[in-house]
């Protein structure tokens, strides 16, 4: 398949993922069934995969305090200039 992978490329084909290309991204298309997926999702909770929408910058007073407010992992721990993985929580 022609593509880039996602970090949570693997993931996805390890859960039965039904892959496609999505612009220059390998993407799950569905696991089970499109239908079956909304419904758990409107009765349930569902999560999207959105490693290929790029990166994010932030910057000005409160910039540090509002992503320790939004984002799962710890910011202000981190280097001058290093990343991490996490969840933005909007």
């Amino acid at each position: 398949m022609e593509g880039f992978p996602t970090v949570l490329h693997d993931w996805h084909v390890a859960a039965g993922a039904k892959m496609t290309t999505f612009g220059p991204w390998r993407m799950p298309l569905q696991y089970t069934s499109i239908v079956e997926e909304h419904v758990a999702t409107r009765e349930r909770a569902g999560m999207f995969d959105t490693c290929h929408m790029g990166e994010i910058g932030l910057a000005g007073p409160g910039a540090l305090d509002t992503l320790e407010e939004v984002f799962t992992r710890h910011v202000a721990a981190l280097a001058p200039g290093r990343a991490a993985y996490g969840f933005l929580t909007t």
